[in-house]
């Protein structure tokens, strides 16, 4: 019960950093965190400049002359550009879910992407991170504050983050 109450804590904080909406309680006006306005800031300039990216292009140049995008992924990634969210992408495995955020984070160098993620899919997904030239670390509760880049994080590291 206290794991449960403890992941509970850690949850509501990571969306409410995350901004998906979670509240403490039910109505009424939370209190503001310090990083709110900094937070806010931070996302209105990066979607800015995203929304100026050539995504098609990007991808040319991360991938290949010959790359093209497959099934949703196109939809997926304007949908993300465009500030929606929470995105849900579904695709089979090998279906090219990975590039919905790696070519967001090429396309914004100076901007953080937060990746949860299986340890089994862990160790490809870095490979192809350092493949595409896009900055990947793993991210481990006892470090300080992470440089910009892309961190797939496992699961079991994140829950002492907060």
């Amino acid at each position: 019960a206290a794991r449960r109450e403890k992941y509970r804590i850690i949850s509501r904080r990571w969306h409410r950093f995350l901004g998906f909406g979670a509240e403490d309680r039910q109505g009424g006006w939370r209190r503001r965190e310090l990083y709110d306005d900094v937070r806010e800031e931070t996302r209105f300039r990066r979607f800015k400049r995203l929304r100026q990216v050539d995504v098609v292009g990007q991808l040319k140049q991360m991938i290949g002359p010959e790359a093209e995008f497959r099934g949703n992924q196109e939809k997926a990634i304007r949908a993300i550009i465009r500030g929606e969210g929470p995105i849900v992408q579904l695709m089979g495995t090998g279906g090219g879910k990975s590039l919905s955020f790696m070519l967001l984070a090429f396309c914004s160098p100076n901007g953080l992407t937060i990746v949860v993620t299986p340890l089994v899919t862990f160790h490809n997904m870095n490979d192809r991170c350092a493949r595409h030239m896009t900055a990947s670390q793993i991210w481990r509760s006892r470090q300080g504050k992470p440089a910009s880049g892309e961190y797939p994080a496992l699961p079991s590291k994140v829950l002492g983050v907060c």
